[in-house]
């Protein structure tokens, strides 16, 4: 990427988090070593990932009960090797241009909930449904497992983005950029959705898994610059309790609240096990478990 896809200015602009103005220029540095540092975690994971999968593309296809079945695969897999070098650079490319369009305030990437509503069942392809099912059940899991760390970056990230709040569709490294960015490039090659969910699966554990080193990196980086170096991490939803509070507190709506709070819980924690099951792809699709299973992520999309 061009450093001319960070533009320099003068301008200088107050964060609502801080009393020190920031220049754009100061900015634009902060934003380019992050995505320089973004960008070297993923050139160090992606080809270990994407050689996994060539590898396990082979096995399924010499375990293939047909010659068709075995081809296809076999053309597959030659296919994947043959592009690596391309699909790394794209992979890289498209998470570095996730920093501009933050730098520009464009970067909204769909999370799986968003990019469905209506009819679901009738107006999508069920590949692409798949699909969004692996990705969404792979980006709740790390949304949830690297809480801290994102929620601090995020804070961090904020300082850069002229105070204003940031999620998962706005970090330009939140786990769903990272899914999104595979997204992309595997919408450019001709896979099937049975090879695409097998590489979904070696992505969580071979990228999204490995996020924690990156976060720890652009964190420690960001400190070093003085960004909110003293942060405590807050649990969404936590805040802290007055003592006229506590004493107005009545037990009884308490615990009807958290009551309602642990249905909750409980329903989305079926709905997460069922896309769990299709992305681990231990359902035959022609079980009626199956069936459950894909209704039930599709409640959990919407």
């Amino acid at each position: 990427m061009h450093n001319s896809g960070l533009p320099g200015s003068d301008i200088s602009k107050t964060s609502t988090y801080s009393t020190v103005a920031m220049s754009e220029q100061l900015v634009i540095q902060y934003l380019k070593q992050c995505r320089d540092l973004t960008r070297g975690f993923a050139y160090r994971v992606f080809p270990n990932f994407w050689r996994q999968w060539c590898k396990q593309v082979l096995e399924v296809a010499e375990a293939a009960k047909s010659n068709k079945e075995q081809i296809a695969l076999y053309e597959t897999q030659n296919l994947m090797a043959a592009v690596q070098q391309a699909a790394e650079q794209e992979f890289c490319q498209h998470l570095a241009n996730g920093f501009v369009k933050f730098k520009n305030k464009s970067l909204n990437t769909l999370t799986g909930e968003e990019r469905f509503s209506g009819d679901i069942l009738s107006l999508v392809e069920h590949s692409d449904l798949e699909e969004t099912i692996a990705i969404t059940s792979i980006t709740h899991r790390a949304d949830n497992f690297f809480s801290e760390q994102l929620w601090a970056i995020q804070q961090r990230l904020a300082l850069l983005n002229d105070g204003e709040k940031i999620d998962e569709r706005t970090n330009p490294v939140s786990p769903v950029q990272f899914c999104e960015a595979l997204r992309k490039v595997l919408s450019s090659l001709d896979i099937d959705v049975k090879t695409k969910i097998i590489g979904y699966k070696l992505f969580d554990q071979d990228v999204i898994g490995m996020l924690d080193g990156l976060y720890d990196e652009l964190n420690d980086y960001l400190v070093r610059q003085n960004l909110l170096p003293n942060l405590r991490f807050v649990p969404a939803g936590e805040k802290p309790v007055k003592a006229e509070d506590a004493v107005q507190d009545d037990p009884s709506e308490r615990n009807e609240q958290s009551s309602q709070n642990e249905k909750q819980e409980d329903v989305q924690q079926l709905q997460r096990r069922a896309s769990d099951k299709l992305l681990s792809g231990s359902l035959n699709p022609n079980d009626i478990q199956y069936q459950n299973s894909l209704l039930n992520a599709i409640r959990l999309l919407q």
